[in-house]
């Protein structure tokens, strides 16, 4: 049995509201972070 953790298939995200101040306030940060993290 083995632990190692299947990679996903890549991701598309579509954000609709992109121009708007919770987009770029909270949701573009959290996506940073996530990807810095390799989530």
């Amino acid at each position: 049995m083995s632990n190692e953790i299947p990679q996903a298939d890549a991701t598309t995200i579509v954000i609709f509201g992109a121009t708007g101040d919770l987009t770029h306030r909270k949701l573009i940060p959290a996506l940073y972070r996530n990807r810095k993290k390799g989530r």
